[in-house]
């Protein structure tokens, strides 16, 4: 390297050595992770702060029951949950439908808040969903709708 940073040419005049190459391509990797062949930075310490987030939140359910679990406590009024049920299988595939459904004190009845739809074909399977709740406290349930069967969850409540 030059006295800017700047990598020289590895083969001058059409000789170049192994040496040469194997210097310019630990400059060319020193000038990419910022460190010069000539300069060593210290070693230093940092630390790194991370919210945990479990791999699997709950085991799959059992056919017709929907759990509801939180994936991670969220920010401020940001909250992400897992819903799952164990769906079985159905000659000439599946179609399932989620709702996330508010309760409504007004209404005094529970309105959808969030809906997907998804479906499969083969064996039983777990169905997942995230479905994440934003600036929005209240009293919430899950339901999955498939082939003219309805499963709810227990409400949860979700606070700021």
């Amino acid at each position: 390297m030059n006295t800017h940073g700047e990598i020289m040419p590895v083969l001058a005049g059409g000789t170049g050595t192994a040496v040469r190459l194997f210097l310019a391509t630990l400059a060319a990797i020193g000038a990419y992770v910022g460190v010069g062949i000539a300069h060593v930075t210290p070693e230093r310490s940092i630390t790194l702060s991370a919210r945990t987030v479990p791999a699997e939140v709950a085991a799959a359910p059992a056919v017709g029951i929907v759990s509801v679990a939180a994936l991670d406590a969220g920010t401020g009024c940001d909250r992400s949950y897992r819903v799952q049920s164990v769906v079985p299988p159905a000659p000439g595939g599946v179609s399932y439908g989620w709702t996330l459904q508010r309760w409504s004190a007004g209404e005094r009845a529970w309105q959808s808040y969030l809906v997907t739809s998804g479906g499969f074909a083969g064996e039983a399977r777990t169905v997942r969903w995230d479905p994440r709740v934003v600036a929005n406290p209240g009293w919430y349930r899950a339901v999955l709708a498939v082939e003219g069967d309805t499963y709810r969850s227990e409400k949860f409540e979700v606070s700021c």
